[in-house]
């Protein structure tokens, strides 16, 4: 009999490392190379949604090749993206050939999109930024399906935003 019970607690424990599909990622200011955890970014593989949290900006990240970013969480499969906290910005290429994102909610504290932000995001429809401040070069780039950006009356746009 306990060996029965200690056989099924071992296969509850298995089953819960089975069931974490989250990978989690310091995401602000990078320093020298190494990214602050003032941010952190999960994503979440079962329901495809990058989440989005704390306080400040992000981190922006470079090219890891003519067509990849650097973003940890590149070439995941992101539908969904969620901002929480006091998330202020939007860093370079965050979103960049995330091609299936279909949603972002919690940009209202977003003041600044970074360059190439949410380039190819080929089946973003709309985003709602109330509050931004700065559009980075090519931040919505290569967007075919965006119908509606809520910007406000203020914004500074750069170059070949849309």
């Amino acid at each position: 009999m306990m060996m029965k019970k200690i056989l099924l607690m071992f296969g509850v424990v298995i089953c819960f490392a089975y069931e974490s599909s989250a990978e989690t990622w310091n995401c602000g200011p990078a320093t020298d190379g190494v990214y602050s955890d003032s941010v952190k970014c999960t994503y979440d593989e079962t329901s495809k949604t990058l989440t989005i949290s704390g306080e400040g900006p992000m981190g922006n990240y470079k090219l890891k090749s003519p067509t990849a970013s650097t973003a940890p969480w590149y070439g995941k499969d992101i539908v969904h993206a969620v901002i929480e906290g006091n998330v202020t910005s939007i860093g370079d290429r965050v979103f960049k050939r995330a091609y299936n994102l279909q949603d972002i909610k919690g940009t209202e504290n977003i003041t600044s999109v970074g360059y190439a932000a949410f380039y190819h995001t080929d089946s973003l429809t709309s985003i709602d930024l109330p509050n931004v401040q700065s559009l980075g070069n090519s931040a919505f780039q290569a967007t075919p399906s965006l119908e509606y950006a809520g910007l406000s009356k203020d914004v500074v746009f750069g170059e070949n935003v849309f």
